[in-house]
């Protein structure tokens, strides 16, 4: 079983990332796809748009589970953003239904579309670098501190701290975001590997929600089971 869990772990934190690189990566190149990552409603959004849903069903999940309520309540603020942000991916409808934006809110929303983060960084930006600041510290920081001087993390905490699992989705997320960031300031846009970099950033940040969940549910079930 435990190396059942490790192979499916290795799958989930290695194989699905590299695939997504690569196939993403090959079919922008190859012009098979008209638009992969660059459009509306295109494949990547629709990716980030189930990946979110995904960890939303798994927070709820997570709620379920008898834990403390500062617990419960760090677990509910992550299940809110997750549904957010899939609300956001889609519209809350419009790319499934294809409804006209109507034009007291297009006066407002700088892409015309029915969501709000295209009215303000505070629902845009803002909540971005939070999750990211989230993903470094959780994905690196944390673990880091748990190899090399594991006393300086509170105990009190252990429940919610992200399993080490987590580093290598955490990195192909903010090794995106760095890598985008540095060309940009260079000038050298024609470098970055896809047509729009910060939608494939984007993925890895949603898939490090969703394994956490996942791989936290995993966690507090077993516990519960050995109650």
């Amino acid at each position: 079983m435990i190396f059942f869990s490790r192979s499916f772990d290795r799958f989930l934190t290695v194989v699905v990332p590299l695939v997504v690189l690569g196939v993403v990566a090959f079919l922008e190149m190859a012009k098979i796809v008209s638009c992969v990552s660059a459009c509306e409603d295109g494949p990547i959004e629709n990716i980030q748009a189930l990946i979110t849903f995904a960890a939303f069903c798994l927070g709820v999940s997570l709620l379920r589970i008898k834990n403390p309520a500062w617990v419960r309540a760090f677990f509910a603020i992550g299940t809110f953003a997750a549904l957010y942000i899939t609300l956001e991916e889609i519209r809350y409808g419009q790319g499934l239904f294809g409804w006209g934006t109507p034009e007291f809110w297009a006066m407002v929303n700088d892409q015309n579309e029915t969501n709000l983060h295209n009215t303000s960084s505070w629902f845009d930006q803002k909540p971005r670098l939070l999750l990211e600041i989230g993903v470094v510290v959780g994905g690196i920081v944390i673990p880091a501190i748990k190899k090399w001087a594991p006393q300086r993390l509170p105990e009190k905490f252990s429940i919610v701290y992200p399993t080490s699992a987590l580093t290598l989705t955490a990195c192909f997320a903010i090794g995106g975001h760095l890598y985008s960031s540095v060309l940009g300031t260079m000038g050298r846009q024609d470098l970055f590997v896809f047509d729009r970099n910060s939608e494939m950033e984007e993925v890895f940040l949603y898939w490090f929600i969703f394994l956490y969940f996942l791989f936290k549910r995993r966690e507090l079930t077993s516990k519960e089971s050995a109650r």
